[in-house]
């Protein structure tokens, strides 16, 4: 079949045949063009290369987590040119496959430079690596061959650090979003964050005033019941609210404080900005605002940002605050989960990598070290998924701020023994979502460390999955993380999981 495609498209090329779609990976087309094209050569062209890249474009416009990933695999068994090679690095970044996202990505720039669409997904990689330099050049080789690309101009804001060139760039892409199309989601976070900046304006935010590394901050359990730890609390000082339990939350970003928190600590509100919740299903206004002081212990900064939810953020008022791990950014986080301390350490980061985007190596070559994936806010570690006979691959969301490791409906469809359960709604900060089943059983190796555990929860992350833009397979949290000793590293990008020394795992600890 394979063998028969590519003859009848060299023959139709050397008719000199041309395909409506040639060239789709250099961008200059709408949404609603290209999805109109697409269907059109599907219903009336005999070319098979076209009808793939009919295929292929309808893919990239409409589908995310697993479907993403079915249609990845079936364009990976196909002959591919620049074109198709782009769309399907784009469908593997969806489906969490970063590394052949990236091989994807490269292959297409080696045939055709002026591939706009690949370098946004170089650049979409490279950020994800924590390589923001390299990211941003990527994203300029994109948006100097399409100046009007949505995706580009949105990604290029994330790797910016100049506030006017933000507001700028952001300007484009609400400009550009309008003529070629992009998501709700996005065109209302680009809004948000444009009105964010703009209130902002020129202040100087997170002025270290101290820090004292290495240093270490005493972890206390958040136990729900014997065995059963939901969370780890840490105190910390919030202007002039004093010290607060705060619930350190590797998968959140930044400072959340309650209402009589925020209230109590006299935040300096700035602008608004709407939260979705862990599932993204569900999701509400907060207030960004600034505070005077912030304490963590070894760092404490001036004229800190946070974030000030509506009501409280715990039913009982446990924790006041949720600690996101971009706050220490620049360090390496070792959670030592057995002696409940974190230890805090100065990283000094090498020379970022410079020159053309298409040579920098972004995965570590340390074997124990895993690359994590940094997107949406989110810290994605690549983890292995065995149940039975079958293996799968996914990322997942490191979690210290769940009790239970959950997994993705999508994800655990590929197992037999699923049991699928009458639906309930699981409330969470943000938002909520949807638990469909459990697995009996469920062994995740991060690495070299192995956990085995029973009755793990199966949620509905399909909505997650749309909003990010890649596929979320569950999160790691904290019955698989119990007394073990984890290091991640906020500079280079990577998570180290120490090894196990036969320990063994059980429904809960």
């Amino acid at each position: 079949m394979i063998a028969a495609a590519v003859a009848a498209a060299a023959a139709l090329a050397a008719a000199g045949v041309s395909c409506p779609l040639d060239g789709v990976g250099r961008g200059g087309h709408p949404d609603a063009w290209l999805r109109t094209t697409a269907a059109k050569v599907l219903a009336t062209s005999t070319s098979p290369r076209c009808r793939l890249l009919g295929l292929a474009v309808l893919d990239r416009l409409d589908l995310h987590g697993e479907d993403a990933c079915v249609a990845w695999r079936r364009l990976a068994a196909e002959p591919a040119d620049a074109d198709l090679r782009a769309l399907r690095g784009r469908l593997a970044w969806r489906c969490g496959q970063a590394v052949e996202a990236h091989r994807d990505a490269l292959a297409a720039l080696d045939e055709d430079p002026s591939s706009a669409a690949a370098w946004t997904l170089l650049g979409d990689v490279l950020a994800a690596r924590f390589l923001d330099d390299a990211a941003a050049a990527a994203f300029d080789r994109a948006l100097a061959i399409d100046a009007d690309d949505p995706e580009a101009l949105f990604a290029r804001v994330g790797v910016t650090a100049s506030r006017s060139e933000r507001r700028a760039l952001l300007r484009r892409f609400v400009a550009a979003a309008h003529e070629r199309g992009t998501t709700r989601q996005r065109l209302r976070a680009a809004l948000e964050t444009l009105e964010f900046l703009e209130a902002l304006a020129d202040r100087d935010v997170f002025v270290v005033e101290k820090a004292e590394l290495p240093g270490e901050i005493r972890l206390s359990p958040m136990v729900i019941r014997p065995g059963s730890i939901a969370g780890w609390i840490a105190r910390i000082g919030v202007g002039e609210a004093g010290t607060l339990p705060a619930l350190f939350d590797t998968g959140a970003s930044g400072l959340h404080l309650d209402a009589r928190a925020a209230r109590k600590a006299r935040l300096a509100p700035l602008s608004g900005v709407t939260l979705v919740g862990g599932g993204g299903v569900g999701e509400h206004a907060v207030r960004r605002g600034l505070l005077a002081r912030l304490d963590l212990g070894p760092l404490v900064y001036r004229q800190a940002l946070a974030v000030s939810a509506m009501d409280s953020l715990h039913p009982r008022g446990t924790y006041r605050a949720i600690l996101g791990a971009d706050l220490f950014a620049g360090t390496a986080l070792t959670f030592d989960f057995a002696r409940r301390t974190l230890e805090v350490r100065d990283v000094r980061a090498q020379t970022p990598p410079t020159g053309d985007p298409r040579r920098i190596d972004p995965w570590p070559r340390d074997p124990d070290a895993l690359p994590l994936l940094r997107v949406a806010g989110m810290l994605l570690v690549p983890a292995r998924l065995s149940a039975g006979t079958t293996t799968i691959e996914r990322p997942l969301l490191f979690d210290t701020g769940a009790s239970r490791t959950m997994i993705a409906r999508a994800a655990a469809e590929s197992f037999r023994g699923l049991r699928h359960g009458a639906r309930r709604g699981a409330r969470g900060y943000g938002g909520a979502m949807e638990v469909v089943g459990t697995l009996p059983r469920l062994t995740i190796d991060l690495g070299a460390a192995r956990g085995e555990l029973r009755d793990v929860p199966v949620f509905d992350l399909s909505a997650r999955t749309r909003v990010t833009g890649i596929n979320v397979g569950g999160f790691v949290g904290n019955d698989w993380l119990a007394r073990r000793r984890v290091t991640l590293d906020l500079v280079r990008g990577v998570l180290v999981v120490a090894p196990d020394a036969g320990r063994r795992s059980g429904r809960r600890r």
